[in-house]
């Protein structure tokens, strides 16, 4: 019995794993464009604004990504 259930239990373990580094990976990420966004804010010129909106464009994504993980997350938890 404990032969079948085994490799199961590793692919579960082992799927965890993946989805956690995913999420720190999305969060990581996050977290360094918000950063150069606010640099970018904060600096005057035509090159600055292109690139703040530049950076828009790539957070919306992550924020989904990284929202929809956490609602996983906790429902999971609550399950």
């Amino acid at each position: 019995m404990d032969s079948t259930i085994a490799p199961v239990i590793d692919i579960v373990t082992s799927g965890a794993i993946v989805t956690t580094t995913a999420v720190l990976v999305v969060l990581l990420a996050l977290l360094i464009l918000m950063i150069k966004k606010e640099i970018a804010s904060g600096i005057e010129g035509h090159t600055a604004k292109q690139l703040s909106r530049v950076i828009d464009v790539a957070l919306i994504p992550l924020l989904i990504a990284f929202s929809t993980a956490a609602v996983l997350h906790i429902i999971d938890i609550l399950n």
